[in-house]
């Protein structure tokens, strides 16, 4: 799939009607609104002048390694097989379109706070020919004339949060930047005190100054985060 979509925060609300089929799952529900937002959102005022995109690549030569762990409600402990999920992971149960079906969705925002930030863009994750929940983020694209960049040594910081979309219930699973040193569930009051754990940050790096190349990179030490890895928990908060 590895579609990317881009909006900007809007000056005022937007107001639109969608028509819901009684035979919409909650996947289908949620993907349609997210596309009619975009949509919306891209037929208004864009502040950059040039709309050409380029690739901000990472700096590993097999790209950052996504991981995600899915919660075994059984256990109440967070593992990193699908049958967490419901799927059966033998060869012909990974091959079924129940599973081939299903993804990844990574939410790139502008701020991290979820009342403040505004939604850049999204990319998504095939799960196909995985047999662990473990993928792979090579590049991201960006505006090849970024304000900003051309105004400044500043980076640029992204805030990303997961979704997984599950085909063979309908379901979508959210997803936070948990400790690995957790290994299970948090309540409410942890959640709220470690605003570290509700995105993980990533920096597009200024071309301005990496002689003109354009990578991006994983801020160490936010949550799960190591270097090269991202680590996605099922946000469950008892």
């Amino acid at each position: 799939m590895n579609k990317i979509k881009l909006n900007r925060k809007l000056g005022k609300d937007l107001n639109f009607s969608l028509p819901i089929g009684e035979d919409f799952t909650q996947i289908g529900l949620t993907e349609s609104i997210d596309d009619l937002v975009f949509e919306e959102t891209n037929n208004s005022i864009n502040p950059y002048n040039d709309y050409e995109q380029v690739a901000y690549r990472t700096q590993f030569e097999d790209g950052f390694t996504i991981n995600f762990r899915f919660l075994d409600e059984n256990t109440n402990t967070y593992v990193t097989d699908y049958t967490a999920m419901g799927f059966n992971t033998s060869p012909q149960g990974l091959n079924k379109n129940s599973f081939k079906k299903s993804f990844f969705r990574l939410y790139f925002y502008d701020e991290n706070e979820p009342e403040n930030r505004s939604l850049l863009f999204y990319e998504e994750l095939d799960v196909i020919g995985t047999k662990v929940p473990s993928l792979n983020l090579n590049k991201v694209f960006w505006y090849r004339n970024d304000y900003s960049f051309n105004t400044s040594t500043n980076n640029k910081d992204l805030y990303v949060v997961a979704r997984f979309f599950n085909a063979l219930d309908g379901k979508v699973y959210d997803f936070f930047n948990l400790p690995l040193s957790y290994t299970s569930t948090v309540d409410i009051t942890q959640y709220s005190q470690n605003s570290d754990w509700w995105s993980s940050n990533l920096v597009l790096l200024n071309p301005i100054n990496m002689n003109g190349e354009r990578f991006m990179a994983i801020m160490p030490g936010n949550g799960a985060n190591t270097l090269d890895t991202i680590t996605f928990s099922q946000r469950v908060i008892l």
